[in-house]
């Protein structure tokens, strides 16, 4: 069995902040002290290249970031809205209950009775819990709402709780 790397979607980048090139960032992680550590190689939507974290550091309740190359204000605008990456292995978290986003995104997300109610296009990390987001359907990752996660069969199955709060 070979140890595979993927790349998967960290961050969305924010507005610019001051004339160094630095940039807010949106997370899309819930590991952000290991994605965004200085030194940690991250790639930006449309580039073939890995560039190096500079810098990074809070402000207020976000993160600003410099990237290895993006030196000054008019390069970090034009990156405003792009995705940022990170290369990652193939595991599976240890504990069997959690789950990384790649692994929730593209699942099918089923009503307890079996409708389709869509594909999984986000993972957001909201302060009390993770949301998986389906279309315009927006579950809040909790046992009492989500019955089952199933990779095997690409679907995540609602509770009949959490098909009513769904209205299905």
């Amino acid at each position: 069995m070979g140890f595979e790397m993927t790349e998967v979607i960290v961050a969305k980048i924010g507005r610019a902040h001051g004339i160094r090139g630095d940039f807010f960032i949106d997370l899309r992680t819930d590991e952000p002290e290991l994605r965004f550590k200085v030194g940690e190689k991250l790639k930006i939507q449309g580039e073939k290249i890995f560039r190096e974290v500079t810098a990074n550091r809070k402000q207020g309740n976000r993160l600003v970031l410099h990237l290895q190359g993006i030196d000054d204000r008019n390069l970090s605008e034009a990156l405003t809205g792009k995705l940022l990456f990170a290369e990652v292995g193939d595991e599976s978290p240890a504990d069997p209950e959690e789950f990384y986003d790649r692994q929730l995104i593209g699942l099918q997300l089923l009503a307890s009775e079996g409708e389709n109610l869509g594909e999984i296009t986000e993972v957001w990390h909201a302060p009390a819990q993770d949301i998986l987001v389906a279309g315009e359907i927006a579950v809040p990752f909790v046992s009492e709402l989500v019955e089952r996660i199933d990779l095997g069969s690409k679907s995540a199955v609602l509770t009949d709780k959490g098909s009513q709060v769904v209205g299905r």
